[in-house]
Formats: C-alpha cells, sequence, structure tokens
C-alpha cells in the first residue's frame, strides 16, 4: 500500500502573531507558546492528529502558520497504516484548513493557499518474519553509502529472546538535504507505543521531502494540486530507478568479490570460506551459482559442493548476531523492488544465467539533482 503519513502545511494568513496565539489558547485549553527565534512561537498540540502548530510574525502583521500533522490518525487511533485514499486526503487537507482559519480569523483562505513545508510517503507491506530480511536491509544500507555521503543516517536492531539473538530493525538514511528515506520495520514501532498489538510483519519504506525537493520531483508545492499518486508516480520516476540500480551494483560489487575468492579454492577449506565470506553472500542461490559456472569438477564433485555450502550457511547462520537469513532472499528482493521501490522487475537467480534483472516496463532515468555523489577523502 501508498499513502501518506506525517505532514507539515503552512500557510500566509492576514492576521498579527498576537492574534493567532490567541486563537490557538482558546482552541486549546492549557496549551502555551513557546518563542524559539524572534517573532516566531511553537506550540506542542499533541492532540487528535495535531503535533505541533508553528507561527511566524512578520513586519506588515501577517504571520505564517505552519501545522504539523498526521493523515492517517486523522480518522484513525494510530498511524499502523499511511492513509492511501484521495478522497480522505481531501477531507484531511480541508480540516487543516478549517483548524487555519479557525485560530486565525483569516476567513480569506481557501484551501488554494496551503503549501507543504514536507510530507512522509510511505510504501507499506506485509511479509512472513522481518528479522529474515536482515541480508535485504543490509545490502541496501551498503548500496546507498557507497553513493552518498550521510552522516545522519543510523541502523536499528532489535532482541529476540527465544533466538537470545540481536536482527536488524532498519535504518534511516538522509540522501541529501530535503530527502531522507527510513526503511523499518512497522509492526514493532506500533507494537511498542500501544497496547493493542499487530500482530504479522510489516516492512515500511518512507520518504521524507521537504518543500525544496517536493518541487523538484512535483513540479508544485500546492496542497491541493498533489494527490497522492502524483506524488507516488513522482518518487518512483526520481527515485525508484536510481535505489533499483544502486542495488544491482552492490549485489554486482559482491559477485567481483566471490568470484576471486572461489575461484580457485582448496575443496577442504570451503565451509571456513563459506563462513568467513557470509557477509557477502546475499543468498546461498549466489553462491552456488558462481561455485557451478566456475569449477571445472564433475558434476558429482559440485554437487558435493553445494551440500557443503548449504550445510555451512546454515550452521552459520544459527550462531550469527545479528540474526542474517541466508536462503530464500531472492524472493524477498523480487518483493523489495516490486512494492517498495516500485519497480516492475522479475528477479531470478539460476546456475546458468546467476542472477538476473528482467524490467517489464520502461522505467524514466533518475535526474541529476539525485546525483550527489559520496565525498572521498584524497
Amino acid at each position: 500500500m501508498i499513502g501518506l503519513d506525517r505532514a507539515s502545511i503552512w500557510v500566509l494568513v492576514d492576521a498579527h502573531i498576537e492574534l493567532i496565539d490567541i486563537g490557538i489558547r482558546k482552541k486549546y485549553r492549557h496549551i502555551l507558546g513557546r518563542k524559539i527565534l524572534g517573532d516566531t512561537q511553537n506550540y506542542s498540540i499533541g492532540k487528535e492528529n495535531i503535533n505541533e502548530i508553528k507561527v511566524i510574525g512578520h513586519l506588515n502583521k501577517t504571520s505564517t502558520v505552519k501545522i504539523d500533522f498526521s493523515y492517517p490518525r486523522s480518522n484513525a487511533p494510530t498511524n499502523l497504516y499511511p492513509l492511501t485514499s484521495e478522497v480522505e486526503k481531501k477531507i484531511v487537507d480541508n480540516k487543516i484548513l478549517n483548524l487555519i482559519k479557525e485560530i486565525s480569523l483569516d476567513n480569506e483562505i481557501t484551501i488554494h493557499d496551503l503549501f507543504y513545508d514536507y510530507f512522509e510517503l510511505a510504501i507499506q507491506e506485509y511479509i512472513g518474519s522481518f528479522y529474515k530480511f536482515n541480508n535485504l536491509i543490509m545490502i541496501f544500507y551498503k548500496a546507498l553509502s557507497r553513493e552518498y555521503d550521510s552522516k545522519d543516517s543510523l541502523v536499528y536492531s532489535n532482541y529476540k529472546t527465544t533466538m537470545d539473538r540481536f536482527y536488524s530493525t532498519g535504518f534511516i538514511f538522509k540522501i541529501m538535504t530535503g530527502w531522507q528515506l527510513k526503511l523499518y520495520s512497522k509492526a514493532h514501532e506500533h507494537n511498542k507505543k500501544n497496547l493493542e498489538k499487530q500482530k504479522g510483519a510489516l516492512i515500511k519504506l518512507e520518504h521524507k521531502i521537504t518543500q525544496s525537493i517536493i518541487k523538484k520531483v512535483c513540479q508544485t508545492i500546492s496542497v491541493n494540486d498533489l494527490t497522492i499518486r502524483d506524488i507516488s508516480n513522482s518518487v518512483k520516476k526520481h527515485i525508484g530507478e536510481k535505489l533499483f540500480k544502486l542495488i544491482v551494483n552492490e549485489l554486482s560489487r559482491n559477485d567481483e568479490i566471490l568470484e576471486k575468492k572461489f575461484s580457485n579454492f582448496d575443496s577442504r577449506e570451503l565451509s571456513n570460506l563459506v563462513r568467513d565470506f557470509e557477509e557477502w553472500i546475499y543468498d546461498e542461490k549466489i553462491i552456488n551459482s558462481i561455485i557451478t559456472r566456475n569449477s571445472k569438477k564433475s558434476r558429482a564433485q559440485i554437487e558435493r559442493y553445494r551440500k557443503a555450502i548449504k550445510i555451512a550457511l546454515r550452521e552459520s547462520q544459527i550462531r550469527s548476531s545479528p540474526y542474517r537469513e541466508n536462503f530464500g532472499n531472492i524472493e524477498r528482493l523480487s518483493l523489495f523492488i516490486n512494492k517498495l521501490l516500485l519497480i516492475e522487475c522479475e528477479v531470478k537467480c539460476s546456475y546458468k544465467k546467476h542472477l538476473t534483472f528482467n524490467q517489464l516496463k520502461n522505467h524514466h532515468k533518475h535526474e541529476g539533482f539525485l546525483e550527489e555523489k559520496k565525498v572521498t577523502s584524497q
């Protein structure tokens, strides 16, 4: 599912900051503003779907009002699922408009005067078990790190008592100023904060985009002009293809490393070699394909190699912490590319053709402003 999560909308109103302060305190009892810079007041609301209100006063007695809110919590107690309905988006947008009118007494403003400061586009899917996605999460994170120089990144992990091991629950990665990715287990986040628990795993890819980037990818920051479909198509067009290529390149880099290490090995050391290079083995099928294509041994010997590899990978994943799953990752990669990156693509791995990606449609190439390369020291 694709929808909107948190957002911030701003508008210029014909009202003095002191008048708006009265309106906010009348609407939300016991809420006091906090002066942060010059003529700027910040109000932590935390009621219904409104997170906070920021008011910036101007010399001509006008003010900019910013409303930070949750789209899904407008009609639901939590934000477990993003808001996916275009009709409901319009309803929420009009609620924000009416709130601004109420606190500012400026009845001249319309929906056409509202603009996005930022929004979070959420792409979310049900999956089997989140902890089995460790290999995919790490491949994605390494691909981003190799391409972009981000100091604002963070990897999450959790501890499973029944397994007595840690496992990855996602990461935050700032691609550039104005664009941040967050890949995480939505069910884990929800269950920590709510008494009613979510059964089953939800993987969520969240794009937090501020107005400078919104204008570049969507051509407008107008709340009324942007539908959920417009936003998702723009993200798909401008970044889906780019992220897809980064993952393919990272897997290709792993292949080059494995091709060298497993080209001329001592069969007695195969199990230890597999364990030593487990970090670069995305899936059992990939290393089996490399062994099969490179080996000049008999079919019977290759079968013995495959058996040894399977045993080594199973034994290793039983002991590894954080937990990793070395089997079935090709299918998880296909789900991720198709459902979360929104790229229609067949992903296969065979002994003859190795790992192949067959895109079913021609997608737009990424735009130049996403070519912000990682800065490396000389």
